[in-house]
């Protein structure tokens, strides 16, 4: 049954004056990635055994997505789970790498369409060819329990399995077989990454920051669409690129990168990161795994130390060509390899962007909850005041986060309310100003020493 969003019955708007998440979600990142090795489209992944845990799902260590969620969970602090999202391909290719006769050749295919995991099994004879072991596997998944959304060919010896895309697979081999096969890449026709994305979080909501493992270079184009679902949906999206028009061209003559893309739209739920070795390297997924186990809005994403990744040599005129594109390097400074800086398309920074998003969700959940467990909350100054009341629960704890230093609330008196809202029921004109902690970036002193 779908869950009706709070949003629904209760509005909040809050502006940035600078230019359905748990409290415990905000702490959570998802690794969007193309695969076939679960039906689910999310997947958690805990700290403690991670490595078992995606060798299970039939991953590799060559695989990006593992590399990924290893950055991840090389910082200190890192969070203690991450979400695994799926995004769908109709085709997937198991490479036949090892030829020996009288050998077993197994393919594993689970669907929602057959209900089972079914094996195809095929036994090489005493002079084996590859092509002979790729036609007896064909042969077996066309015949299979899921022929009716399923095409398998022998595409230069290999074995080529085409979906039809109407249910979710999942492609494996025996771990024991990963010397004779490897699963391929999930191709053919991809969904773009916002379609993946809302079909994740219908599935599974309770995750903040998004990091994009697209494993054929983080294209543009659904970097893009990563950025403006973020943007339409309240989560943080850390955009990693090494594309070498970010340091070396300005934002005037920029137009084709992600940070173009989203400082130009001015975006306010995505952060940008250059890295040189981003297409092997994942400072998107680590710089998430560093900040999200904090509290939203206590930690400053600048002066960052990321494990596990290779620092850039950058002159600066091109870190500066970075920075005035709103987006993050990460260079040595001072003998200390950190990030610089952390903003967002919007100019603002990202532990604000963070704590207003976590702020609107508590103002929302705490309102609501006093909505649903009160037999009711009369229209008086009595329910007014109980319903301010949720409000300062809400910024007392930002304040406790080191978000927020301080607020006034403006609620109006129910005698000075219209008949038309009462009758409608519409608590309206509440107002608030709450004035954020900020950070200190940069420091400037002057001075001097005399006799």
């Amino acid at each position: 049954m779908a869950d009706v969003p709070i949003s629904a019955v209760i509005t909040i708007s809050i502006t940035k004056q600078t230019t359905g998440i748990t409290r415990v979600g905000f702490g959570y990142g998802l690794c969007l990635a193309k695969h076939a090795n679960s039906l689910n489209r999310v997947e958690w992944i805990t700290k403690a055994t991670w490595a078992t845990e995606l060798a299970a799902l039939g991953f590799t260590s060559s695989d990006a997505v593992y590399a990924a969620i290893s950055d991840h969970f090389a910082q200190s602090p890192c969070p203690t789970k991450v979400a695994l999202g799926r995004i769908q391909g109709t085709r997937v290719t198991v490479a036949i790498d090892t030829v020996q006769n009288t050998t077993d050749y197994t393919i594993y295919i689970e669907s929602v369409t057959a209900g089972t995991l079914t094996e195809h099994k095929y036994t090489s004879d005493a002079s084996a060819l590859q092509s002979e072991i790729a036609d007896g596997l064909v042969a077996l998944i066309n015949a299979g329990a899921e022929a009716a959304n399923v095409t398998a060919s022998n595409v230069g010896d290999d074995v080529q399995i085409d979906l039809d895309g109407s249910s979710p697979m999942v492609v494996t081999i025996p771990s024991a077989q990963s010397s004779l096969m490897s699963v391929g890449q999930v191709a053919g026709t991809l969904e773009d990454a916002d379609t993946a994305l809302t079909a994740i979080v219908g599935e599974d909501s309770d995750w903040y920051g998004i990091f994009f493992i697209d494993t054929e270079g983080r294209t543009v184009a659904q970097q893009e669409k990563v950025a403006d679902w973020a943007e339409s949906n309240k989560r943080l999206y850390i955009a990693a690129t090494a594309d070498a028009n970010v340091p070396g061209q300005t934002v005037a003559v920029d137009a084709t990168t992600i940070a173009h893309h989203v400082k130009s739209n001015s975006l306010a739920q995505t952060g940008v990161i250059y890295l040189s070795a981003a297409a092997t390297e994942y400072p998107d997924a680590a710089w998430l795994g560093r900040c999200l186990p904090q509290k939203p809005g206590g930690i400053n994403w600048a002066y960052k130390t990321l494990a596990s990744i290779t620092v850039d040599d950058l002159t600066a005129t091109q870190a500066a060509n970075i920075h005035n594109k709103y987006a993050a390097s990460y260079e040595t400074m001072g003998g200390v390899n950190v990030t610089r800086y952390g903003g967002v398309g919007d100019g603002d920074f990202l532990d604000i962007t963070r704590g207003v998003n976590w702020l609107q969700v508590r103002l929302e959940e705490y309102i609501f909850g006093l909505l649903a467990t009160e037999d009711k909350v009369p229209y008086t100054d009595k329910g007014i005041a109980a319903v301010v009341a949720k409000m300062k629960k809400g910024f007392e704890l930002g304040i406790t986060n080191n978000f927020l230093i301080s607020y006034i609330i403006q609620a109006p008196t129910a005698a000075s309310i219209s008949t038309e809202d009462k009758a409608a029921r519409l608590l309206d004109n509440i107002k608030f100003t709450a004035i954020a902690s900020g950070v200190i970036n940069k420091v400037n002193i002057a001075g001097e020493v005399t006799y």
